[in-house]
């Protein structure tokens, strides 16, 4: 382009010039008119940087204040003071205040509010926000260019006017390699539909959103093929091993077990990914927390119904605590899908917590309702997740966000079994201590914020924010409350043996990372505030390290950690170790 020939032979006759390899400074001399102009005259060269590269930011400086002949003269070495002197040509300001628009190119500034330029930086800048919407509007061969240029008495004259280019449609999406998915599902995903406008900023994005899809790998760029008025969006793709098993044992000492010290706790999940090809996720997990409690989940998403920006989400989940009580939960929803990894959730939620047994001796002997009752609530659940992880099995950097109300109404049910004891009082109507209990509302929030943060070459400090709020005007049931403690949230106690309405944790540690999945964590700190048995504030720490190191076979992981609480101090004697095995497939 004519307007920019100057520029061009700035550039051409900049890199023609020597370039020299050792460390000496650059002093930069103007003419006396243009002394002024460069407020740094010695640049030190402290990173064995070329003269070029030392000087090209002066050298933009001037044209951005459109000294546009700007260059460099001429480079001598001084051996006596080891300083180079770069001798730099400056040339006339040029003014840009005489550019005009054609009719058609006026009309479309004034649309997009863009001024005439006044500077080569402003008009630098105009060009890119022109090309940038015409090539996200179906244009990405769009020019800008300048008739009629004239370069007369510093003045800059010249017509600006815009050649679109043809119109560029999106004919398909081509997926090669041994992958298997819908068709739908890659083209929500991408946000690129056949059969709509060109969009450059869409097209830039392909290559960053088909690496955040554990389920396969690119084996190589996408790229594109252009045929008249159409385009087709090339993509290379094969499996890659994300669904899991994974076998974690927990090695906890007790003293709630005869003639044992020890109890080996067990969870095991099972987590699939597109296995049937219409990217669809199966979560299932069994979980033997101690001798008495087994928790089993079951979750399940379906993206993109009907080729929509929606998913189906389900979640079971079903929880017994010996021959106390079993509690169900059951979630089912829609996700709005914001984009590859962030969604909202409005979901259905229902809980229902049902007595096993009673132990007729203390409720007779109490006179009153135990602390666990046959309850259930339904009512709206409404959650966001945000993913913003370098990679989701050893994040090194990045964050992710959690957060889910639940609001309903609470209904206490009768229990038969505690109803018929009334027969074996004279003085207590257990009838009437039901009919005392109203039905409420009950609220329910929870978070999860973490956050990494890279350290040195491989190493990284993470840190999480984990909290959860569980209220109701009457008070809750213990069977109500939050059940935390154990490897997943609260390390050093024994999983799920805290029973509280509500919860803040805060945890901290440093990982160094062996490999793309392998690890090494020490120390992890977990601290916080939790109610204890008595309604009050605990204050409760976590203390310990983590390995996991990836093999052949699979992933192995280790982790060991001690807890403390109000009542009691740091047990190094009696340490929660957990054994872990992921087998990706």
């Amino acid at each position: 382009m004519q307007n920019f020939r100057i520029y061009l032979a700035f550039i051409i006759a900049a890199f023609c010039h020597p370039l020299f390899a050792q460390e000496y400074p650059v002093s930069i001399i103007l003419p006396e008119a243009s002394k002024d102009l460069v407020e740094e005259t010695l640049i030190p060269n402290k990173k064995n940087k070329s003269n070029q590269d030392l000087l090209q930011p002066i050298i933009d400086d001037l044209i951005n204040k459109n000294y546009l002949a700007a260059s460099i003269d001429s480079i001598v070495s001084d051996t006596i003071t080891k300083v180079y002197k770069a001798y730099l040509f400056t040339g006339r300001q040029y003014d840009f205040k005489a550019i005009t628009f054609d009719s058609l190119s006026e009309d479309f500034m004034n649309r997009l509010k863009i001024k005439k330029p006044t500077s080569t930086q402003e008009f630098i800048l105009m060009r890119e926000v022109i090309g940038d919407y015409y090539a996200e509007n179906g244009y990405p061969f769009s020019k800008l260019r300048i008739d009629d240029l004239s370069l007369d008495n510093g003045d800059i004259e010249g017509q600006l006017k815009i050649n679109t280019g043809p119109q560029i449609i999106i004919d398909s999406i081509e997926i090669n390699g041994d992958v298997k998915i819908r068709e739908g599902y890659i083209e929500n995903y991408l946000d690129i539909f056949k059969g709509e406008l060109y969009d450059a900023k869409k097209v830039k994005r392909i290559k960053s959103k088909m690496d955040k899809l554990t389920f396969l790998e690119q084996e190589q760029d996408p790229d594109l093929n252009f045929f008249g008025n159409y385009s087709t969006v090339n993509l290379y793709l094969k499996k890659k091993n994300s669904s899991r098993f994974d076998l974690l044992f927990g090695v906890i000492p007790t003293d709630n077990i005869e003639n044992r010290s020890l109890f080996l706790s067990l969870d095991f999940t099972a987590e699939m990914l597109n296995r049937l090809g219409f990217g669809e996720y199966i979560y299932i997990d069994f979980e033997r927390l101690r001798p008495e409690q087994q928790r089993f989940q079951v979750k399940f998403n379906y993206p993109y119904i009907l080729d929509t920006p929606f998913a189906i989400d389900a979640n079971f989940n079903i929880f017994r605590l010996g021959l106390n009580y079993q509690t169900l939960i059951t979630d089912l929803g829609v996700q709005y899908l914001l984009n590859s990894t962030d969604h909202i959730k409005l979901a259905w939620n229902f809980e229902s917590s049902n007595l096993i047994e009673i132990n007729e001796e203390a409720i007779l002997a109490s006179g009153m309702l135990p602390g666990e009752l046959d309850v259930s609530q339904s009512g709206i659940a409404l959650s966001l997740h945000v993913d913003k992880l370098d990679y989701r099995f050893n994040p090194r950097e990045g964050y992710s966000i959690d957060m889910k109300i639940v609001g309903g109404e609470r209904k206490v049910k009768r229990n038969s079994a505690i109803l018929a004891l009334s027969e074996l009082s004279d003085s207590v109507d257990f009838s009437a201590l039901y009919d005392e209990i109203p039905n409420k509302p009950r609220f329910e929030f929870e978070t999860a914020i973490s956050f990494f943060q890279p350290l040195s070459v491989r190493g990284a400090l993470g840190f999480h924010l984990k909290g959860g709020y569980r209220y109701t005007s009457v008070g809750l049931l213990i069977n109500e409350k939050f059940q935390i403690g154990g490897n997943k949230l609260l390390r050093g106690f024994d999983e799920a043996s805290i029973f509280t309405s509500y919860y803040g944790l805060i945890t901290a540690e440093y990982r160094l990372l062996l490999s793309n999945n392998s690890y090494f964590s020490f120390p992890f700190v977990d601290a916080g505030y939790v109610e204890d048995v008595d309604g009050n504030n605990s204050f409760v720490a976590g203390l310990g390290g983590g390995l996991g190191f990836e093999t052949k076979v699979g992933l192995f992981n280790f982790s060991v950690a001690v807890g403390k609480d109000n009542q009691s101090s740091f047990d190094f004697g009696k340490p929660k170790a957990h054994f872990g095995f992921v087998s990706l497939f």
